[in-house]
């Protein structure tokens, strides 16, 4: 059999093994050209979990004796740049299994260039590298499912009508861009504009353990730090922001119906991808948050890492200039990006009803073409390294 442990793989999280029998990635890629024994990970430290432990001795002579035989170790639930460093730490030098067998699957696009830095550091030469795009996949065939259910109701986006909410903004995980972000749009104003969410979520943090934080990552911006300080006792007054659902602790992957209703009630989506301040990742990460309005036709704006909006244009997609400024999209600042991505949207707040009638005409051949090649991608995994 190709994947030599396709029913049992371990899973790694940050301390301990479980066992699993059944993955998507069993369905994105190839995997009858060779032998790979499978494993997946949540982060570096889970690597350094004892080897042996989760690579039984056989299965680890096979590896380094056999041309044909890979490790492959699939961290495409997330996009962490910082598991590069533990592979060449725990795998290769410490548990002695050659780089060239081995295959990282990332959801970051750009972990391969991670990947050739700690190569060159180390004096060895690079693992290979596959870039992921699992929850495109997973959109993708949900969308199908719904739209050929002959029970489900389909809606439209971007119709020509009054828009009293002109954004919708999902946030789920309190990532500190997520809270930063919303504690601006109060400070500007535009909070009541739009269909937000940020409430208790598995993460555990509300406002009284953030706000600080905020203030001091935003200070290098006075305009945004007065901005701040004069909305204070209401940013930290604002209750739990709910939407379709109050279980802000499971994730919320998948296409639900009970969102349809925000999605035809707004003009454009705030993605709040999984990475935006580089002290936390760097990597560009297309996770089920972008998919989503692509799938729906719904125009966004990413607040996102540098080039997310440049990297959806190499992959073929339409992004949204001149009827959205992204300027935000080359700002290497995340300050200087966050308060060019609030002040878009406070000018989309700010439509005139000609102006939003040549917002929906000029967008709508846009996220079309965006959801027609969705809908026709068959391939959503590319080896970069």
């Amino acid at each position: 059999m190709p994947i030599l442990n396709r029913d049992r793989y371990p899973y790694l999280n940050s301390n301990n093994i479980e066992y699993r029998d059944d993955t998507y990635a069993f369905q994105l890629r190839n995997w009858d050209d060779a032998k790979y024994f499978y494993v997946e990970f949540l982060i570096g430290a889970s690597l350094s979990i004892n080897l042996d432990s989760w690579i039984p001795p056989f299965y680890q002579n096979l590896i380094r004796g056999e041309s044909n035989t890979y490790l492959v170790l699939n961290n495409s639930h997330e996009a962490f740049h910082s598991v590069v460093e533990a592979i060449y730490k725990f795998i290769i030098i410490e548990g002695k299994i050659p780089a060239n067998k081995i295959i990282l699957i990332s959801e970051s696009a750009d972990v391969h260039e991670v990947v050739k830095t700690v190569a060159v550091q180390n004096n060895l030469p690079c693992i290979n590298v596959e870039w992921v795009m699992m929850f495109k996949a997973g959109v993708k065939q949900q969308r199908s499912f719904q739209i050929s259910d002959p029970t489900y109701k389909n809606f439209n986006t971007l119709e020509i009508k009054s828009y009293p909410k002109r954004y919708l903004n999902f946030n789920r995980r309190w990532r500190m861009h997520r809270p930063s972000l919303v504690a601006l749009l109060v400070a500007y104003g535009i909070l009541d504009q739009g269909h937000v969410s940020l409430g208790k979520s598995d993460c555990g943090t509300e406002w009284p353990h953030t706000f600080n934080w905020i203030k001091q990552r935003l200070s290098s911006d006075q305009y945004l730090l007065d901005k701040l300080t004069a909305h204070e006792q209401k940013i930290l007054s604002l209750p739990s922001l709910y939407l379709d659902t109050e279980n802000l602790r499971d994730n919320r992957a998948d296409l639900e119906t009970t969102t349809d209703s925000f999605y035809s009630s707004s003009l454009v989506s705030v993605v709040s991808e999984t990475n935006f301040f580089p002290e936390f990742e760097v990597g560009r990460f297309l996770s089920e948050k972008t998919w989503k309005p692509v799938a729906y036709k719904h125009p966004f704006i990413m607040v996102s890492v540098p080039r997310t909006m440049k990297l959806l244009r190499q992959l073929g997609y339409k992004t949204f200039h001149p009827y959205i400024n992204e300027e935000y999209d080359g700002e290497t600042d995340p300050v200087r990006r966050l308060r060019l991505i609030v002040e878009e949207l406070e000018r989309i707040c700010n439509f005139t009803d000609n102006k939003l009638l040549d917002f929906i005409e000029g967008v709508r051949p846009k996220v079309e073409h965006n959801f027609n090649l969705l809908m026709n991608t068959d391939s959503f995994i590319t080896k970069t390294l």
